[in-house]
Protein backbone atom coordinates (compact mmCIF):
# COMPACT_ATOMS: atom_id res chain seq x y z
CA UNK A 1 0.00 0.00 0.00
CA UNK A 2 2.93 2.19 0.90
CA UNK A 3 4.65 1.71 -2.01
CA UNK A 4 1.39 2.71 -4.39
CA UNK A 5 0.54 5.92 -2.18
CA UNK A 6 4.46 7.11 -3.24
CA UNK A 7 3.93 6.20 -6.66
CA UNK A 8 0.82 8.03 -6.69
CA UNK A 9 2.39 11.15 -5.10
CA UNK A 10 5.34 11.00 -7.87
CA UNK A 11 2.61 10.61 -10.74
CA UNK A 12 0.86 13.56 -9.73
CA UNK A 13 0.77 17.16 -11.62
CA UNK A 14 -1.15 19.91 -10.37
CA UNK A 15 -3.16 22.25 -13.48
CA UNK A 16 -2.69 24.82 -11.34
CA UNK A 17 -5.38 28.31 -12.00
CA UNK A 18 -2.44 31.61 -11.34
CA UNK A 19 -4.33 32.89 -8.51
CA UNK A 20 -3.58 32.34 -4.57
CA UNK A 21 -7.06 33.53 -4.29
CA UNK A 22 -9.01 31.25 -1.77
CA UNK A 23 -12.48 29.90 -3.21
CA UNK A 24 -12.18 32.49 -6.54
CA UNK A 25 -15.40 34.20 -7.27
CA UNK A 26 -14.34 32.56 -11.02
CA UNK A 27 -13.17 28.86 -11.54
CA UNK A 28 -11.72 28.66 -15.19
CA UNK A 29 -11.34 24.86 -15.96
CA UNK A 30 -13.09 23.83 -17.67
CA UNK A 31 -13.70 26.74 -19.93
CA UNK A 32 -15.24 29.61 -19.76
CA UNK A 33 -15.75 28.53 -16.12
CA UNK A 34 -17.03 25.92 -13.89
CA UNK A 35 -20.90 25.38 -13.02
CA UNK A 36 -22.95 22.44 -12.69
CA UNK A 37 -23.78 22.09 -15.93
CA UNK A 38 -20.34 22.54 -17.35
CA UNK A 39 -18.86 19.85 -14.88
CA UNK A 40 -15.26 18.91 -14.26
CA UNK A 41 -15.21 15.27 -13.21
CA UNK A 42 -12.29 12.96 -12.61
CA UNK A 43 -11.29 11.24 -15.19
CA UNK A 44 -11.56 13.22 -18.04
CA UNK A 45 -8.63 14.14 -20.30
CA UNK A 46 -6.68 17.10 -21.16
CA UNK A 47 -4.93 18.51 -24.30
CA UNK A 48 -3.13 21.65 -25.33
CA UNK A 49 -2.38 22.63 -21.91
CA UNK A 50 0.44 25.82 -22.10
CA UNK A 51 2.14 27.08 -18.72
CA UNK A 52 5.43 27.21 -16.72
CA UNK A 53 6.26 24.13 -14.76
CA UNK A 54 7.24 24.69 -11.75
CA UNK A 55 7.06 23.24 -8.02
CA UNK A 56 5.38 25.25 -5.25
CA UNK A 57 3.79 24.03 -1.58
CA UNK A 58 5.65 20.43 -2.14
CA UNK A 59 4.04 19.16 -5.87
CA UNK A 60 4.48 19.78 -9.42
CA UNK A 61 2.13 22.53 -10.96
CA UNK A 62 1.30 24.16 -14.01
CA UNK A 63 0.60 27.66 -14.23
CA UNK A 64 -1.15 29.06 -16.99
CA UNK A 65 0.41 31.59 -19.34
CA UNK A 66 -1.63 35.23 -19.20
CA UNK A 67 -3.22 35.23 -22.91
CA UNK A 68 -2.68 31.46 -23.82
CA UNK A 69 -5.74 29.61 -25.28
CA UNK A 70 -7.54 27.60 -22.41
CA UNK A 71 -6.61 23.56 -21.82
CA UNK A 72 -9.41 21.10 -23.66
CA UNK A 73 -10.90 18.74 -21.56
CA UNK A 74 -12.57 15.47 -23.16
CA UNK A 75 -15.86 14.34 -21.12
CA UNK A 76 -16.16 11.01 -23.16
CA UNK A 77 -13.19 9.66 -20.93
CA UNK A 78 -15.93 9.84 -18.07
CA UNK A 79 -19.41 11.30 -18.75
CA UNK A 80 -21.99 11.65 -16.19
CA UNK A 81 -24.36 8.45 -17.13
CA UNK A 82 -28.02 7.66 -16.27
CA UNK A 83 -28.28 4.86 -12.93
CA UNK A 84 -27.78 1.51 -14.66
CA UNK A 85 -30.42 -1.09 -15.52
CA UNK A 86 -31.71 -3.91 -14.13
CA UNK A 87 -30.20 -7.16 -14.92
CA UNK A 88 -33.20 -8.49 -17.50
CA UNK A 89 -32.59 -11.70 -15.04
CA UNK A 90 -32.78 -9.91 -11.70
CA UNK A 91 -36.16 -9.53 -9.48
CA UNK A 92 -35.12 -7.62 -6.57
CA UNK A 93 -33.14 -4.58 -6.65
CA UNK A 94 -30.90 -3.57 -3.62
CA UNK A 95 -28.92 -0.25 -3.32
CA UNK A 96 -26.33 1.40 -0.28
CA UNK A 97 -26.04 5.03 -0.39
CA UNK A 98 -24.02 7.36 2.02
CA UNK A 99 -26.27 10.27 2.27
CA UNK A 100 -23.70 12.79 3.66
CA UNK A 101 -25.14 13.65 7.12
CA UNK A 102 -28.81 14.19 5.97
CA UNK A 103 -30.42 15.91 8.59
CA UNK A 104 -33.51 17.44 8.65
CA UNK A 105 -33.93 19.65 11.72
CA UNK A 106 -36.33 19.19 13.66
CA UNK A 107 -38.76 18.07 10.79
CA UNK A 108 -40.63 21.12 10.65
CA UNK A 109 -38.19 23.41 8.66
CA UNK A 110 -35.83 24.38 12.08
CA UNK A 111 -33.53 23.48 14.40
CA UNK A 112 -30.78 23.49 12.34
CA UNK A 113 -28.80 25.60 14.83
CA UNK A 114 -28.45 22.25 17.09
CA UNK A 115 -24.86 21.37 18.12
CA UNK A 116 -25.22 17.94 17.11
CA UNK A 117 -26.15 18.57 13.59
CA UNK A 118 -23.75 17.49 10.87
CA UNK A 119 -25.66 18.37 7.72
CA UNK A 120 -27.15 21.38 6.62
CA UNK A 121 -26.90 24.55 8.36
CA UNK A 122 -30.06 26.15 7.86
CA UNK A 123 -33.74 24.96 6.24
CA UNK A 124 -32.36 26.99 2.74
CA UNK A 125 -29.48 24.12 2.35
CA UNK A 126 -31.77 21.52 3.63
CA UNK A 127 -34.05 21.96 1.03
CA UNK A 128 -31.15 21.90 -1.98
CA UNK A 129 -29.54 18.92 -0.57
CA UNK A 130 -32.77 17.20 -0.26
CA UNK A 131 -34.05 17.85 -4.00
CA UNK A 132 -30.56 15.91 -4.51
CA UNK A 133 -30.70 13.38 -2.38
CA UNK A 134 -34.18 12.31 -3.30
CA UNK A 135 -33.47 12.74 -6.97
CA UNK A 136 -30.64 10.04 -6.86
CA UNK A 137 -32.65 7.68 -4.81
CA UNK A 138 -35.85 7.77 -7.35
CA UNK A 139 -33.43 7.06 -10.21
CA UNK A 140 -31.66 4.32 -7.88
CA UNK A 141 -35.12 2.04 -9.10
CA UNK A 142 -33.90 0.03 -6.18
CA UNK A 143 -36.87 -2.02 -3.61
CA UNK A 144 -34.53 -1.70 -0.89
CA UNK A 145 -31.99 0.80 0.31
CA UNK A 146 -29.95 1.12 2.78
CA UNK A 147 -28.69 4.88 4.22
CA UNK A 148 -25.72 5.29 5.74
CA UNK A 149 -25.38 9.23 7.60
CA UNK A 150 -28.67 9.80 7.83
CA UNK A 151 -29.70 11.82 11.31
CA UNK A 152 -30.02 9.66 13.84
CA UNK A 153 -33.50 11.19 15.60
CA UNK A 154 -35.87 8.06 15.51
CA UNK A 155 -38.46 6.95 12.87
CA UNK A 156 -41.72 9.17 14.12
CA UNK A 157 -43.66 11.13 11.30
CA UNK A 158 -40.82 14.04 12.21
CA UNK A 159 -37.61 11.89 11.57
CA UNK A 160 -35.24 12.42 8.73
CA UNK A 161 -35.59 8.87 7.73
CA UNK A 162 -39.32 8.66 7.85
CA UNK A 163 -39.82 12.08 5.94
CA UNK A 164 -37.39 11.15 3.18
CA UNK A 165 -39.07 7.42 2.46
CA UNK A 166 -42.23 9.76 1.97
CA UNK A 167 -40.40 11.69 -0.51
CA UNK A 168 -40.09 8.04 -2.60
CA UNK A 169 -43.80 8.07 -2.98
CA UNK A 170 -46.67 6.64 -0.57
CA UNK A 171 -45.60 3.09 -0.87
CA UNK A 172 -42.54 3.65 0.74
CA UNK A 173 -41.99 2.48 4.35
CA UNK A 174 -39.10 2.59 7.19
CA UNK A 175 -37.32 -0.95 8.74
CA UNK A 176 -38.58 0.39 12.72
CA UNK A 177 -36.25 -1.69 15.36
CA UNK A 178 -38.03 -0.41 17.80
CA UNK A 179 -36.16 1.88 19.17
CA UNK A 180 -36.57 5.45 19.60
CA UNK A 181 -32.52 6.28 18.44
CA UNK A 182 -30.18 3.88 16.72
CA UNK A 183 -27.17 3.97 19.32
CA UNK A 184 -25.69 7.07 20.60
CA UNK A 185 -24.29 8.79 17.62
CA UNK A 186 -25.58 11.32 15.76
CA UNK A 187 -25.83 9.59 12.98
CA UNK A 188 -27.43 6.42 12.10
CA UNK A 189 -27.88 3.49 9.12
CA UNK A 190 -31.26 3.28 8.47
CA UNK A 191 -33.38 0.44 5.57
CA UNK A 192 -36.08 2.28 3.86
CA UNK A 193 -38.23 -0.37 1.04
CA UNK A 194 -41.15 0.25 -1.30
CA UNK A 195 -44.08 -1.98 -0.33
CA UNK A 196 -45.22 -2.61 -3.51
CA UNK A 197 -42.28 -5.17 -4.05
CA UNK A 198 -41.02 -6.30 -1.05
CA UNK A 199 -42.43 -7.51 2.50
CA UNK A 200 -40.12 -7.39 6.05
CA UNK A 201 -40.29 -11.03 7.55
CA UNK A 202 -39.02 -12.14 10.73
CA UNK A 203 -37.79 -8.83 13.07
CA UNK A 204 -35.85 -6.14 12.84
CA UNK A 205 -32.41 -6.35 15.01
CA UNK A 206 -29.38 -4.13 15.68
CA UNK A 207 -26.22 -4.70 17.56
CA UNK A 208 -24.75 -2.49 19.96
CA UNK A 209 -21.20 -3.21 19.14
CA UNK A 210 -18.93 -0.63 20.58
CA UNK A 211 -19.03 3.12 21.03
CA UNK A 212 -17.18 3.98 17.92
CA UNK A 213 -19.01 2.03 15.23
CA UNK A 214 -22.39 3.02 14.12
CA UNK A 215 -25.08 0.21 15.17
CA UNK A 216 -25.69 -2.05 12.50
CA UNK A 217 -29.47 -2.81 11.60
CA UNK A 218 -30.44 -6.04 9.48
CA UNK A 219 -34.31 -7.22 7.89
CA UNK A 220 -35.37 -10.22 6.62
CA UNK A 221 -37.36 -9.01 2.90
CA UNK A 222 -39.24 -11.44 0.79
CA UNK A 223 -41.26 -10.54 -2.81
CA UNK A 224 -44.47 -9.44 -2.56
CA UNK A 225 -46.45 -13.40 -2.76
CA UNK A 226 -42.97 -14.94 -2.82
CA UNK A 227 -41.74 -17.86 -0.19
CA UNK A 228 -37.74 -17.55 0.08
CA UNK A 229 -36.29 -14.46 1.69
CA UNK A 230 -33.40 -12.77 2.07
CA UNK A 231 -31.40 -11.18 5.32
CA UNK A 232 -29.84 -7.24 4.33
CA UNK A 233 -27.67 -5.60 7.15
CA UNK A 234 -26.51 -2.35 6.76
CA UNK A 235 -23.27 -0.79 8.40
CA UNK A 236 -21.45 2.13 9.05
CA UNK A 237 -18.02 1.29 10.81
CA UNK A 238 -15.49 4.46 12.06
CA UNK A 239 -13.86 6.53 10.32
CA UNK A 240 -10.23 6.40 9.30
CA UNK A 241 -9.98 10.16 11.24
CA UNK A 242 -7.61 9.80 14.16
CA UNK A 243 -8.82 12.63 16.95
CA UNK A 244 -8.46 10.40 19.86
CA UNK A 245 -6.96 6.89 18.41
CA UNK A 246 -4.61 5.83 20.76
CA UNK A 247 -2.23 2.50 20.62
CA UNK A 248 -2.88 0.51 18.19
CA UNK A 249 -5.85 2.52 16.71
CA UNK A 250 -3.05 5.09 15.86
CA UNK A 251 -2.52 5.06 12.30
CA UNK A 252 0.24 2.47 11.52
CA UNK A 253 1.34 3.29 8.31
CA UNK A 254 0.34 0.08 6.08
CA UNK A 255 -2.28 2.45 4.64
CA UNK A 256 -5.18 1.44 6.88
CA UNK A 257 -5.02 5.02 8.37
CA UNK A 258 -6.68 4.93 11.45
CA UNK A 259 -8.95 3.09 13.93
CA UNK A 260 -8.23 -0.08 12.18
CA UNK A 261 -8.29 -2.84 15.00
CA UNK A 262 -11.73 -1.19 16.32
CA UNK A 263 -12.97 -1.96 12.67
CA UNK A 264 -12.00 -5.33 12.39
CA UNK A 265 -13.54 -6.32 15.68
CA UNK A 266 -16.74 -4.71 14.82
CA UNK A 267 -16.87 -6.95 11.57
CA UNK A 268 -16.27 -9.96 13.42
CA UNK A 269 -18.60 -9.43 15.90
CA UNK A 270 -21.02 -8.69 12.76
CA UNK A 271 -20.53 -11.65 11.32
CA UNK A 272 -21.25 -13.81 14.77
CA UNK A 273 -24.05 -11.80 15.26
CA UNK A 274 -25.37 -12.88 11.79
CA UNK A 275 -24.58 -16.30 11.92
CA UNK A 276 -27.41 -16.01 14.66
CA UNK A 277 -29.79 -15.23 12.55
CA UNK A 278 -31.05 -12.60 14.41
CA UNK A 279 -34.01 -11.67 12.29
CA UNK A 280 -35.29 -15.08 13.20
CA UNK A 281 -35.23 -15.65 9.33
CA UNK A 282 -32.54 -17.76 7.62
CA UNK A 283 -33.52 -17.91 4.09
CA UNK A 284 -31.25 -17.62 1.20
CA UNK A 285 -28.57 -16.21 3.15
CA UNK A 286 -27.40 -12.33 4.00
CA UNK A 287 -26.47 -9.29 2.29
CA UNK A 288 -24.05 -6.92 4.10
CA UNK A 289 -24.18 -3.31 2.49
CA UNK A 290 -23.20 -0.03 3.67
CA UNK A 291 -19.72 2.05 4.70
CA UNK A 292 -17.59 0.07 5.87
CA UNK A 293 -14.41 3.09 5.90
CA UNK A 294 -12.42 0.33 4.82
CA UNK A 295 -10.92 -0.34 1.33
CA UNK A 296 -10.85 -3.76 -0.62
CA UNK A 297 -7.45 -5.74 0.87
CA UNK A 298 -7.71 -3.99 4.49
CA UNK A 299 -8.35 -5.90 7.77
CA UNK A 300 -11.82 -5.80 8.25
CA UNK A 301 -13.17 -6.94 4.41
CA UNK A 302 -10.52 -9.81 4.46
CA UNK A 303 -12.21 -10.78 8.10
CA UNK A 304 -16.02 -11.23 6.76
CA UNK A 305 -14.48 -12.75 3.60
CA UNK A 306 -12.32 -15.61 5.28
CA UNK A 307 -16.44 -16.20 7.51
CA UNK A 308 -17.58 -16.98 4.23
CA UNK A 309 -18.82 -13.96 2.58
CA UNK A 310 -18.25 -13.50 -0.79
CA UNK A 311 -16.67 -9.43 -2.38
CA UNK A 312 -19.72 -8.78 -4.68
CA UNK A 313 -17.94 -4.87 -5.85
CA UNK A 314 -14.67 -7.14 -6.39
CA UNK A 315 -16.49 -10.01 -7.85
CA UNK A 316 -18.73 -8.34 -10.62
CA UNK A 317 -16.45 -5.04 -11.23
CA UNK A 318 -12.99 -5.76 -10.39
CA UNK A 319 -9.61 -3.73 -9.37
CA UNK A 320 -11.30 -0.39 -11.13
CA UNK A 321 -14.06 -0.62 -9.20
CA UNK A 322 -14.25 3.10 -6.52
CA UNK A 323 -16.66 4.80 -4.80
CA UNK A 324 -14.96 7.25 -3.35
CA UNK A 325 -12.50 9.70 -4.28
CA UNK A 326 -9.70 11.11 -0.80
CA UNK A 327 -7.47 13.78 -2.19
CA UNK A 328 -7.37 12.59 -5.63
CA UNK A 329 -7.05 8.93 -5.10
CA UNK A 330 -10.21 6.55 -5.88
CA UNK A 331 -10.82 3.24 -4.09
CA UNK A 332 -13.93 1.78 -2.52
CA UNK A 333 -14.99 1.81 1.52
CA UNK A 334 -18.53 1.07 0.44
CA UNK A 335 -19.25 -2.77 0.15
CA UNK A 336 -21.72 -5.64 -0.89
CA UNK A 337 -20.94 -8.41 0.81
CA UNK A 338 -23.18 -11.58 0.31
CA UNK A 339 -23.57 -15.42 2.45
CA UNK A 340 -22.04 -18.21 -0.61
CA UNK A 341 -26.09 -19.41 -0.63
CA UNK A 342 -27.15 -15.76 -1.62
CA UNK A 343 -24.42 -15.39 -3.79
CA UNK A 344 -25.20 -17.42 -6.59
CA UNK A 345 -28.29 -15.50 -6.85
CA UNK A 346 -26.67 -12.46 -7.51
CA UNK A 347 -26.86 -10.94 -11.17
CA UNK A 348 -25.41 -7.87 -11.19
CA UNK A 349 -23.11 -5.03 -9.10
CA UNK A 350 -22.74 -1.83 -9.91
CA UNK A 351 -21.37 1.55 -8.28
CA UNK A 352 -22.88 4.48 -10.47
CA UNK A 353 -20.60 7.38 -10.07
CA UNK A 354 -22.79 10.30 -9.76
CA UNK A 355 -20.60 11.43 -7.07
CA UNK A 356 -16.85 10.32 -5.88
CA UNK A 357 -15.68 11.55 -9.77
CA UNK A 358 -17.81 15.60 -9.15
CA UNK A 359 -16.07 18.68 -8.07
CA UNK A 360 -16.95 19.22 -4.27
CA UNK A 361 -17.96 22.73 -5.23
CA UNK A 362 -20.79 21.05 -6.53
CA UNK A 363 -22.89 19.78 -3.34
CA UNK A 364 -25.54 21.52 -2.05
CA UNK A 365 -23.81 23.80 0.24
CA UNK A 366 -23.54 27.76 0.65
CA UNK A 367 -20.80 28.51 2.38
CA UNK A 368 -17.26 30.05 0.59
CA UNK A 369 -19.23 30.92 -2.54
CA UNK A 370 -20.65 33.71 -4.14
CA UNK A 371 -24.29 34.78 -4.88
CA UNK A 372 -23.61 33.79 -8.37
CA UNK A 373 -22.27 30.88 -7.51
CA UNK A 374 -24.83 29.36 -5.27
CA UNK A 375 -26.75 29.49 -8.11
CA UNK A 376 -24.71 27.98 -10.95
CA UNK A 377 -22.81 25.67 -9.03
CA UNK A 378 -26.36 24.23 -7.81
CA UNK A 379 -29.06 21.72 -9.74
CA UNK A 380 -31.63 19.70 -8.34
CA UNK A 381 -30.09 16.77 -9.65
CA UNK A 382 -28.25 13.46 -8.47
CA UNK A 383 -24.72 14.27 -9.46
CA UNK A 384 -22.43 15.46 -6.35
CA UNK A 385 -25.51 14.58 -4.03
CA UNK A 386 -22.93 13.04 -1.71
CA UNK A 387 -19.23 12.27 -1.54
CA UNK A 388 -19.61 8.66 -1.88
CA UNK A 389 -21.45 6.85 -4.89
CA UNK A 390 -24.50 4.31 -4.06
CA UNK A 391 -23.96 0.62 -4.94
CA UNK A 392 -26.38 -1.63 -6.70
CA UNK A 393 -27.15 -5.42 -6.54
CA UNK A 394 -29.78 -7.17 -9.08
CA UNK A 395 -30.94 -10.53 -7.17
CA UNK A 396 -32.45 -13.25 -8.69
CA UNK A 397 -34.21 -14.81 -4.98
CA UNK A 398 -35.78 -17.55 -5.72
CA UNK A 399 -39.11 -18.33 -4.73
CA UNK A 400 -41.78 -16.76 -6.86
CA UNK A 401 -44.01 -13.85 -6.23
CA UNK A 402 -44.54 -10.57 -8.38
Amino acid sequence: AQTQIDANARNRLILDDGSNKQNPATVPYPAPELSASNTLRAGYTVRDVEGVLEVRYGAWRIQPVPGAAAPTFDARANPRTKAPARDAHANLRVASFNVLNYFNGNGLGGGFDDPNNRGAKNYQEFVRQDAKIVSALKALDADVIGLMEIQNNGYGELSAVRQLAAKLGDSWRVVDPGTSRLGGDAIAVAMIYDSRKVEPVGRAATLAIDDKNRQPLAQSFRRIGGKQALTIAVNHLKSKNCPDATNDDLDQGDGQGCWNPTRTRAAAKLADWLAGTPTGVAGQGVLLIGDFNSYTYEDPIRLLESRGYRNLVSRWIGDKAYSYVYNGEAGYLDHALASLPLASHVKAVHEWHINADEPVALQYTLAYKTAAQQQTYYAPDAYRSSDHDPVLIDIALPGGGR
